[in-house]
């Protein structure tokens, strides 16, 4: 599979260095069993739409794609083993001032029992 989408290959490297950083900071090892990864990608809104909160442009790009992003850079950055360990995930896109993007990773629970 070849990325198609300029920008995706920096930004990719620049989540997976910051995870990497954070994770070894805190001293968490490569979690290899179910997570939730939970993403909010912000971008700053142009002059052209002051009041609309969500940003539904080409600019900001497809939300698929911008998660396939950050679930491979968590990966590179060894913070989860393989991004099919991902069982839920859950992305937003909005504007504000200034743009970022906050990624939470949790492990998920023992699965509850049937009945």
């Amino acid at each position: 599979m070849v990325e198609q989408v300029k920008g995706s290959k920096p930004w990719r490297d620049a989540v997976a260095r910051a995870a990497a950083a954070h994770a070894r900071v805190q001293g968490w090892a490569t979690v290899t069993g179910p997570v939730e990864v939970r993403v909010e990608f912000v971008f700053v809104r142009p002059k052209s739409a002051p009041g609309r909160v969500f940003p539904i442009t080409r600019s900001s790009g497809d939300i698929d794609k911008l998660c396939r992003n950050v679930n491979d850079a968590l990966v590179d950055a060894g913070v989860i083993a393989d991004d099919s360990q991902i069982v839920s995930l859950v992305a937003t896109k909005l504007h504000a001032a200034e743009a970022s993007a906050r990624i939470t990773v949790a492990e998920m629970g023992s699965p509850r029992p049937n009945g």
